[in-house]
């Protein structure tokens, strides 16, 4: 095994054996190993993740690089306390997908959605001349360019993925919609501010996790007066942004 460890805690990479591969070996057949990880997430506490391909994924110096790539772009020297990475909200993205019993290629691509990120973020959107700070779309534009070039494909096909399948998010409805609505995505990096920001107690966003559910392919809150107390957080953070 193997340690990782990041700004938000620490990260259990390793290999056990099986019962399986224990009898397989007394029979004189392959000592077969079974890789998982125990993460802990600000949010969602601690997370055992053993589907293969995500852990492959996850290795992978694409993901891995995300771990220098603030979401804000450079927040930490104006809001002290208060800087996440990419790679922390991609994980949350996959992580509340995964809580959510969704299908695996959807937790794939949550994982993976914020991937072609460059250094600052959403800062490139004002920069660059292809960039809109308006519609904040400069990632998502190079995304199946940035995917294309790195070694997502290759480790995709190793479980019959083809990368392309991610790509189109009219498939995935829980992890990506058009605002007002909720999506996996915004509800992560919202429920992650309001903690880094201190707008909200843990106990608080637990009660708002707890209160979703899905409902024909959209997320709802079982509680009226609860939603609503989201949504008006979610205009105070909006605009103190």
């Amino acid at each position: 095994s193997n340690g990782r460890t990041t700004a938000f805690g620490a990260v259990y990479l390793g290999s056990s054996p099986s019962p399986a591969a224990k009898t397989n070996r007394q029979l004189g057949g392959f000592y077969v190993k079974i890789k998982n990880m125990k993460y802990q997430d600000r949010i969602y506490g601690t997370i055992e993740i053993n589907e293969l391909a995500i852990l492959d994924l996850i290795e992978s110096s694409s993901i891995q690089r995300m771990k220098g790539v603030d979401q804000h772009g450079y927040f930490e020297p104006y809001f002290p306390g208060t800087a996440y990475s990419r790679f922390e909200h991609s994980l949350g993205v996959f992580i509340l997908l995964k809580k959510f019993k969704t299908s695996l290629l959807e937790q794939i691509a949550g994982l993976l959605h914020d991937v072609s990120h460059t250094v600052f973020s959403h800062v490139v959107d004002y920069v660059f001349s292809n960039g809109s700070g308006d519609r904040q779309n400069f990632q998502d534009d190079c995304l199946e360019e940035f995917i294309e070039k790195s070694e997502i494909p290759e480790i995709l096909n190793k479980y019959k993925i083809n990368y392309k399948d991610i790509l189109d998010d009219s498939r995935f409805p829980l992890k990506e919609k058009e605002l007002p609505d909720l999506c996996a995505d915004r509800i992560d990096y919202f429920l992650r501010e309001l903690k880094v920001t201190g707008k909200a107690t843990q106990k608080e966003i637990d009660k708002f996790i707890n209160n979703l559910i899905i409902v024909n392919n959209f997320w709802v809150f079982k509680e009226k007066e609860l939603a609503k107390k989201y949504a008006y957080l979610f205009l105070e953070i909006n605009n103190w942004f």
